[in-house]
């Protein structure tokens, strides 16, 4: 046997050998984008799902902003109910329920010394705020993304006490339930 005829049955041997290598080499890189653009996906619903958080948090430190501001500028403790479309849609929005505030203690004023015999009192109220992000479809039918709850206690003097305490009972009694 010559060194050709040797040449020409290993190589006949090896017909096909490069096609097989590329097809795995293109099997790897098929499954690599694949995993790639699961982990994107997966990102992206991350994302998502903390703006959507965010938002609901924002919205409860929205709320007890709003209650307090109420209670100082106003001196009301009614409840309130908000709710809020992102801008430019239709479809998502933020809703924020502000249950009435609690009185929770009345003590004396240590800011109003050069007061005395005022009515101003030191007084803590509660308020406990829950927020809830929901997107709406078509139909109107609104579902729930997400929902926080924030619970705080204000301590504001001095304070001239609020003579109706009606919204305290109807809350108390509500919570007791």
């Amino acid at each position: 046997m010559s060194n050709d005829d040797n040449l020409a049955r290993s190589s006949s041997k090896e017909n096909g050998s490069a096609y097989i290598l590329v097809l795995m080499v293109l099997l790897v890189l098929t499954l690599l984008g694949l995993v790639l653009a699961f982990i994107t996906q997966s990102e992206v619903e991350v994302g998502a799902n903390e703006r959507n958080a965010n938002r609901v948090f924002y919205g409860t430190e929205a709320g007890i902003t709003a209650a307090v501001n109420n209670l100082s500028l106003a001196s009301s403790r009614a409840a309130q109910d908000l709710r809020f479309m992102d801008p430019g849609s239709t479809t998502q929005g933020t809703h924020v329920v502000i249950p009435a505030l609690l009185e929770v203690n009345t003590g004396p004023c240590n800011l109003c010394e050069i007061n005395q015999g005022s009515d101003f009192q030191d007084i803590t109220h509660s308020v406990a705020v829950t927020a809830s992000r929901f997107a709406r479809d078509s139909g109107g039918t609104e579902t729930v993304l997400s929902t926080k709850n924030v619970d705080l206690m204000v301590e504001i003097q001095p304070f001239r006490p609020i003579v109706d305490v009606a919204a305290d009972i109807a809350a108390k009694a509500d919570k007791f339930k």
